[in-house]
């Protein structure tokens, strides 16, 4: 036993198991598969779905020039997205993209909103960025498109700037406990991103500009059928450009803190980019059953820039990704309900660095990287009260990368992951009491990783090749009243390591293939509160704590100037408060707060870490946003964002400066039919420089250095930014609307 994992020594049991598995997963699909097939052959027949009976009796009497809408309402109901939170079992926040009017809002500005998130970001608009939950690392986060993982197991870190939120409809963030349908056993969380292609979206478009020639243009529409045959039909698509210059001025100070008289002002170089994305999606379905299809697409060009004091000229990096969604669902009876998905994810990476700037001996290279996702659930409710879920899915990643250096290049590696989960909800009471256990069990397959190249050491093979963790966990909520939700969770999280931390990159990091699998043990429980008199006052309010202890724990240690190498370094923990709240006054004003007090320490390790705080996890967190409605055509809004400093690193002799900023935004709507703009100032008051003690550790009076902004040690942060932005979304026309539940567009009650 080690940290919750057992290393097996019969891998050809679990081999075994691997192929079934695949099988297996093919059930799902398979009867999705057949149903859909009887239900295109009698597509002509009666249909005895209670909805379609009435399109039909209402059809002879529409105008025919007007279509019925399709409201797909899925296993939330009409439950608005708010409401679905209040109920919840797990520690979730849930967002309607429809409900979000800022043209320039990246998916990293909309997190930053939830208690317990904490973005880290590389530089300015239109630069990487990445999230953590509660003192997690960014790879301990998955993050999941319609039910399908970017990141299987925490393979890799998700850049947030990479999916644009035009191409989807919902965002859920699920800190510590997730559904067991996802089939995840993320230690911080998960991000899921849903699209919705069986609804109208109005046509819209959007043309942005601003600071360091700042530009976004994005476009989107939905539209949904009744076809001839009883089928419904619906198709969404969105395209999307970004970019910037990313020539900010930022403080160089020559690497001599204490000598002023070098400081310089220069303007960023080698920081632009650019980004292209688009999304197609499709759904058909008819009574029982419904099949969608959705394709993401991404091409991406960034200029490396390097850190301030080594600074590159020449570094680029293209990206290519790829992934295809496939969802089936079927109601076999209304108490029972197959559902399932399918996923590729392609993904290639192209760096050049003709001098050298970024890696080390390696002028190119081209990454490539596969992942095939299957999964399959089962919901069924043999009483009123009683909810049964087995989930099963796997997961076959591969990587490979080849360079102009023979010694970088590397055959296809591979690594197969199975996981096998049995949940269940228990409703007793009216539904006044919510109890959700889960069983879940992770098997990866290390066999074909192979060796290290540079090292000679395996990977897979032996008792090491094939690991499996139990993977428990479970949520309580109660609901004494309509307006009080108490809620508590528990739960065991995993990650292995990713191809990353195993086989380094050939340049910065060092590959380390005897990394052991990181594991946790989380809770956390809090109270909602949410009411208000109609017309006006409305209010929600959450306030909770949680507790997480984490074991061999990967953090990339530098072993050289210019060079980092993955190591377990022991046992963490992360103990918190969490407080978010929503209040509305007279429908003209809203305001929202989050606030994240977080406790952190190494607990076991290096004799000189064992003490300190755990790097990245700001001891506070906080923001706060306002938006006034000055009637129906002018609305205001105000932003304002703490954060204080955390150190870089498990010695904590680098502490990151605290930092504020304010932000401020007006939207001008003249009429819905025309055209609207919107003008706004981030970073209100410039915070770009920070004063300090030269040691944090050790302060003495006087000894004070001047330092920029930064996320990551050695990238600045951008002062003052201003964008305008334009923008027309036509109303669509008044529309007959039908409900279709059909049990898919949510992941969880």
């Amino acid at each position: 036993m080690c940290g919750g994992h057992t290393r097996l020594t019969w891998p050809r049991a679990l081999s075994t198991m691997l192929k079934l598995a695949l099988f297996s997963l093919l059930i799902p699909f398979g009867l999705g598969l057949f149903a859909w097939s009887g239900v295109a052959w009698s597509a002509e027949s009666e249909d005895s779905d209670s909805d379609d009976d009435e399109a039909e009796s209402s059809s002879p009497t529409q105008d025919p020039s007007v279509e019925a809408t399709i409201r797909i309402e899925g296993r939330r109901g009409p439950l608005s997205a708010e409401a679905w939170v209040h109920q919840s079992a797990a520690s979730v926040a849930s967002f309607d993209l429809s409900e979000r009017d800022n043209p320039t809002e990246e998916l990293s500005d909309l997190l930053e909103e939830v208690a317990g998130l904490h973005v880290r970001r590389f530089g300015g608009p239109a630069d990487s960025a990445w999230i953590t939950i509660r003192g997690s690392s960014a790879r301990q986060v998955e993050v999941y498109i319609d039910g399908v993982p970017l990141n299987a197991g925490g393979s890799s870190a998700v850049d947030l700037s990479e999916l644009s939120l035009e191409g989807f409809e919902r965002v859920e963030v699920f800190r510590g406990f997730a559904p067991d349908e996802l089939g995840s056993t993320a230690m911080g969380g998960v991000v899921h991103l849903t699209s919705q292609p069986g609804q109208q979206v109005p046509p819209s478009a959007t043309l942005s500009g601003g600071s360091w020639r700042y530009r976004k243009g994005t476009w989107r529409a939905g539209e949904s059928w009744d076809l001839p045959s009883g089928h419904q039909a619906g198709l969404r698509a969105h395209l999307s450009f970004s970019g910037s210059e990313g020539n900010f001025r930022y403080l160089d100070n020559k690497q001599t803190p204490t000598n002023l008289r070098d400081d310089r002002m220069p303007e960023r170089a080698n920081n632009a980019s650019n980004q292209l994305d688009a999304s197609l999606s499709g759904r058909l379905s008819k009574g029982a059953a419904q099949v969608s299809l959705s394709t993401f697409l991404l091409w991406s060009n960034r200029e490396e820039p390097g850190t301030a004091q080594h600074r590159a000229e020449q570094a680029n990096l293209t990206t290519l990704r790829s992934l295809a969604v496939l969802r089936s669902s079927l109601v076999l009876h209304e108490r029972l309900t197959i559902r399932g998905e399918a996923g590729l994810r392609l993904r290639r990476e192209i760096l050049e660095d003709p001098l050298n700037e970024i890696g080390l001996s390696r002028p190119d290279s081209k990454e490539n990287f596969s992942d095939l996702q299957l999964a399959g659930h089962i919901d069924w409710t043999p009483s009123n009260w009683l909810r049964l879920r087995p989930t099963v899915r796997f997961g076959l990643d591969s990587y490979e990368r080849r360079s102009s250096v023979a010694a970088a290049q590397t055959g296809v590696r591979q690594r197969a992951s199975f996981f096998l989960g049995f949940g269940a909800a228990l409703t007793p009471w009216e539904g006044r009491l919510a109890v959700e256990p889960s069983i879940g069990i992770q098997l990866a397959d290390y066999e074909d990783l192979g060796s290290d190249v540079v090292s000679g050491l395996a990977v897979g093979g032996g008792a090491d090749s094939e690991v499996v963790a139990p993977v428990p966990r479970i949520a309580i909520a109660g609901r004494p009243a309509d307006w009080i939700t108490v809620r508590a969770a528990a739960q065991l999280g995993t990650r292995p390591p990713g191809f990353l931390e195993l086989f380094g990159d050939r340049g910065g990091v060092k590959g380390n293939p005897h990394l052991r699998p990181e594991s946790s043990r989380s809770v956390d429980a809090g109270i909602r509160l949410r009411g208000g008199l109609a017309g006006r006052l409305d209010g929600a309010f959450e306030f909770g704590g949680f507790h997480v202890l984490s074991e061999d724990k990967i953090v990339f240690m530098a072993n050289s100037q210019r060079t980092v190498v993955p190591s377990n370094f022991g046992s963490a923990r992360v103990s918190g408060i969490e407080a978010a709240g929503r209040l509305s006054l007279f429908k003209r004003v809203t305001l929202t707060a989050s606030a994240t007090w977080s406790d952190s320490e190494i607990t076991s390790g290096l004799e000189g870490h064992v003490g300190n705080r755990v790097p990245h996890v700001p001891a506070l967190d906080f923001d706060l946003g306002a938006v006034l409605k000055l009637g129906p055509w002018l609305r205001l809004r105000y932003g304002f964002r703490y954060t204080e400093g955390s150190f870089e690193s498990p010695t904590n002799i680098f502490l990151s400066p605290p930092r504020q900023s304010h932000s401020l935004s007006a939207r001008l709507s003249p009429a819905p039919d025309l055209p609207w703009i919107s003008l706004e100032v981030t970073n209100l008051t410039d915070e770009q420089l920070y004063v300090r003690h030269r040691d944090p550790a050790n302060p003495q009076p006087g000894d004070l250095v001047v330092i920029f902004a930064e996320d990551f040690r050695g990238n600045p942060l951008p002062g003052r930014a201003f964008y305008v932005s334009l923008g027309w979304s036509p109303p669509l026309p008044s529309r007959p609307v039908k409900s279709l539940s059909v049990g898919e567009d949510s992941t969880l009650e």
